[in-house]
């Protein structure tokens, strides 16, 4: 690997600091602007980060605190949600048990924390495998990209999990990958801390997946497949228990969630169109989220190009290459990972979030495919610098605009409020009721997409979804559609229009309210 020959003098100075003040700079500074929007107002952080699964992951972490068990509702038991985060949460109710918003601040400071961990790896990753000048670049996209600002603090599992295959992948390349002879601790603490990462978000067994085919292809032999299985043993006694809770209550060892949101999106993939367009979505997400992948992918090809142009060698791109070689199974995995969404769960609306993985690796791959500046001409070096350091400082810039973004209500906060308000006392069933769950005071909230109960998935599985909502008592609806249900829930003449809820709107899309009659 070809080391720098000479620095440019905004270079020279970065290299005067030592990695770890170099870090730490960084890791405050990305800190203090996480943590500063993890206690913004309750509207701002709705507006700005919310889906409506993070308020069903937090009414499970507050009723398990109140002692109801693992249920959405109170009554009916549930695994639909990724463990690591909820059991997290838990005691953040126990602490303000009547308090709605400081477990929220709490929470979200739990993840700003996380999200900081996984700029350690990142940089660990890329130092190791490039320079701390590259490991630097990345770390600040990570801290500062507004795109991952927005899933690190969106209120759910993302942050842990990322943090899991960070650490998972800093360990692997570190002390597994390419030896022949490995340690018996390091095998061991590599199932740990990937038995950890499954229990933060359970498709990470993917990950496990690629380590094992990477492993396998670097020496396949009798003691490396003992590795592996080793490795596989002690992910499934971590996730024993919680594999056996899901199926003594019915829903199978994995999150009942994945089954509804596979139903939901199975039911609109009806021709390859829709498969077409869901690619297109994902690797769209993958250029932009975060932007700066997509822009070094850009700069590289620019360097290229205009290397060429001039009919300068660009003998760095087998170096580059070369320096990518022990994250073939990041590419292993993202192939995997992608395939897995586009074809059994290919749920578009939500890839902004499951891609997050494979951004995750899009990013450190493209800080560690860059050129070292050393190898570039005087003048390609000082513009290769110059460039970056002015894209660096445009993703801080957009990055902290966060800070004082005043979004206008567009996302659940406001028909949990609304419903509140209007429909205490009374039993409502919604598609999407995460929020009006946990804001609701007084008011029974039944989840009719299944994604948490699994009553209501069997109800619409078997075309008797009203059965089940007579059953629950429901007396009213929210839906943000002017119509309720889909062909597959069966008869539903008994849920009756009643009006457009005035000023309450979900991404644009306006909420209505309606009556069931039994």
């Amino acid at each position: 690997m070809a080391q720098p020959q000479r620095l440019p003098a905004t270079l020279a100075l970065a290299t005067r600091f030592q990695t770890l003040p170099l870090l730490m700079i960084l890791l405050v500074l990305g800190g203090v602007v996480r943590v500063a929007l993890a206690w913004r107002d309750i509207d701002a952080l709705d507006a700005l980060f919310f889906p409506d699964d993070t308020y069903l992951s937090l009414t499970i972490a507050r009723n398990i605190a109140r002692g109801l068990g693992s249920t959405f509702d109170g009554v009916v038991a549930t695994n639909g949600y990724q463990p690591l985060y909820v059991w997290l949460a838990v005691p953040l109710y126990w602490l303000f048990p009547n308090d709605q918003v400081l477990p929220i601040n709490f929470a979200l400071t739990l993840l700003a924390i996380a999200s900081l961990g996984t700029a350690v790896c990142i940089f660990r990753i890329v130092q190791h495998l490039h320079s701390s000048w590259h490991a630097a670049i990345a770390c600040v996209i990570w801290l500062f990209d507004s795109a991952l600002t927005r899933h690190a603090l969106n209120g759910l599992e993302t942050s842990l999990a990322l943090l899991g295959i960070a650490a998972t992948s800093l360990w692997y390349i570190s002390r597994i990958r390419g030896r022949e002879q490995i340690a018996l601790r390091d095998v061991v603490v590599l199932g740990m801390v990937a038995g950890v990462t499954v229990l933060a978000r359970v498709d990470q067994v993917i990950l496990l997946a690629a380590l094992a085919l990477d492993m396998l292809l670097d020496h396949r032999t009798r003691r490396r497949l003992v590795e592996i299985g080793l490795v596989g043993g002690i992910v499934v006694l971590l996730n024993l228990p919680w594999m056996l809770f899901g199926m003594s209550i019915g829903a199978g060892p994995l999150p009942e969630s994945g089954a509804a949101v596979r139903m939901l999106a199975m039911a609109q993939a009806t021709s390859p169109q829709y498969f077409i367009s869901a690619l297109i979505v994902w690797l769209s997400l993958l250029l932009s989220a975060p932007l700066s992948s997509g822009a070094l992918v850009c700069a590289v090809l620019l360097v290229v190009i205009v290397r060429r142009f001039r009919g300068q060698p660009n003998h760095w791109l087998w170096e580059s290459m070369q320096r990518l070689r022990p994250l073939r199974f990041a590419g292993i995995f993202a192939l995997l990972f992608s395939a897995a969404y586009l074809l059994y769960i290919p749920a578009y609306w939500f890839f902004d979030r499951y891609a997050q993985p494979v951004a995750f690796f899009a990013l450190v791959a493209s800080a560690v495919f860059l050129p070292a500046p050393g190898v570039l001409s005087t003048q390609a070096r000082r513009w290769f610098v110059g460039v970056t350091t002015v894209f660096l400082a445009f993703e801080v810039a957009r990055g902290a605009t966060l800070l004082v973004a005043q979004p206008a209500p567009d996302n659940y906060l406001g028909i949990g409020r609304w419903v509140n308000a209007n429909l205490a006392g009374h039993t409502v069933g919604a598609l999407q009721s995460g929020a009006i769950g946990y804001w609701g005071e007084g008011i029974t909230v039944v989840n009719l997409d299944g994604v948490v109960d699994g009553n209501a998935l069997a109800a619409r599985r078997s075309g008797d979804l009203a059965g089940y909502m007579r059953q629950r008592g429901v007396e009213y609806v929210v839906e943000w559609s002017p119509t309720f249900g889909k062909p597959g829930d069966g008869d539903l003449s008994g849920v009756t229009y009643i009006a457009p809820i005035p000023n309450v709107q979900s991404w644009g899309s306006q909420w209505h309210v309606f009556s069931f009659t039994p």
